[in-house]
């Protein structure tokens, strides 16, 4: 009798634990327990949103993080049961870096592409802060394109790959309102401060979703727009295009900006110090994100790779921007400092308290600094490229 009491108070306890287990480990908190999946299986799942980007709630929450998971079968574009990728390994596709690990392995030292998730994972608030507000004059451009782009095109979907805090999907959001826009990337954080901003600018159409951009998480044919910012030095340009060409309708349109010259304003400050602390930084893979002159003048190659993944009728131009940017000495180290400590952090390397001294003296060098008043990010040339995927023949629409 004391033990059908025990476990009935056991299985009472257990079923009024349910939710907060089901919350605990719809976060990812790496301390969930693996035993606990067969009874949130069980469990009602929270609704969720109309949107038509949200996945669906997972059947076994312990294996993957629900904002990796694609819908089954019930939508073209998306997590379809015909060939579609999955997150999971057992189903042939990149788990996510950050993906729960077993508790006997909590403690053991990161992988290399966990290092790189925490890296830009970091620099996402320094980014974000700075560079984000600063850029606004290259997001317009790059929105006007898209709504030019995009005329004659009921209800068109968008996909920005690599948008961190959701730019420049927030702005092609608010400037075509019909139109659907998913703005991904690999941090966690650009999905919470994503949504905040969109909650904040009252905009509905756009929803954000954490992905690795040469791993893309969509059923291929799916957006009639593409578009990528500030990406492609930091990681695989080949797989990155063919991700692209993959998930973009047929007839569909990309849009690729990049600085065009390794002078540029915006970068010089950084570049300058980078190359006194850690010289062999060009040798490092594109992915620690030392490297982010890689195409400045590349814009020749960054063809040939778009035509090597399958695009055609590639066109680019070269449009010189200014910034109006005026700030105090201190303000200007401020928006360096933590994205250059980040990465002379992660490389493991001596240098950060002179960091500083680097970067002012680059700024005096260049006479910038004028009562105590810095001019930066004056001249800057951005690279910007369209491309299409063509159309298929009668003949390969016969046979498919």
């Amino acid at each position: 009798a004391i033990q059908r009491a025990t476990m009935a108070s056991s299985r009472r306890a257990g079923s009024a634990l349910k939710p907060l287990m089901a919350v605990r480990q719809w976060l990812h908190y790496p301390r969930c327990s693996r035993h606990l999946s067969s009874s949130l299986t069980s469990s009602s799942s929270p609704s969720h949103a109309s949107f038509p980007f949200h996945p669906s709630p997972p059947s076994n929450l312990s294996s993957t993080p629900l904002r990796h998971l694609r819908r089954a079968g019930s939508c073209s574009w998306r997590g379809g049961r015909d060939g579609s990728r999955s997150m999971s390994e057992e189903k042939g596709g990149a788990a996510h870096p950050m993906q729960y690990r077993p508790r006997d392995q909590e403690f053991q030292p990161l992988s290399e592409e966990q290092r790189t998730f925490e890296l830009w994972n970091r620099l996402f608030v320094p980014y974000s802060k700075h560079f984000l507000p600063a850029l606004k004059p290259v997001y317009s451009v790059i929105a006007s394109r898209a709504a030019s782009l995009l005329q004659g095109i009921d209800l068109p979907k968008i996909l920005d790959v690599g948008a961190s805090a959701g730019e420049p999907a927030m702005t092609i959001a608010k400037m075509l309102k019909e139109s659907t826009v998913l703005s991904t990337d690999i941090t966690t954080r650009s999905v919470v401060a994503g949504n905040a901003r969109a909650q904040q600018s009252n905009v509905s159409n756009i929803d954000f979703i954490s992905c690795n951009a040469d791993e893309l998480i969509f059923d291929g044919e799916s957006f009639d727009l593409a578009t990528c910012s500030f990406l492609l030095p930091y990681v695989d340009v080949n797989r990155v295009a063919q991700e692209l060409f993959r998930v973009l309708k047929i007839g569909g349109k990309l849009i690729i900006v990049e600085f065009a010259n390794e002078d540029a304003d915006t970068l010089r400050p950084l570049l300058t110090v980078l190359d006194e602390l850690i010289p062999d930084r060009k040798q490092l893979p594109p992915k620690h994100g030392l490297f982010p002159d890689r195409l400045s003048n590349e814009a020749e190659s960054l063809k040939a790779e778009l035509e090597k993944a399958g695009f055609e009728k590639i066109a680019y131009e070269k449009i010189d921007i200014g910034f109006d940017l005026v700030v105090s000495v201190d303000e200007a180290w401020e928006m360096y400092r933590d994205y250059i400590e980040g990465l002379i952090r992660h490389q493991n390397r001596e240098g950060a308290p002179v960091a500083k001294e680097i970067f002012l003296k680059h700024l005096e060098d260049r006479k910038l600094i004028q009562d105590n008043q810095v001019s930066i990010w004056q001249e800057n040339r951005i690279l910007l490229l369209e491309a299409n995927k063509p159309m298929k023949s009668w003949f390969q629409q016969l046979f498919e």
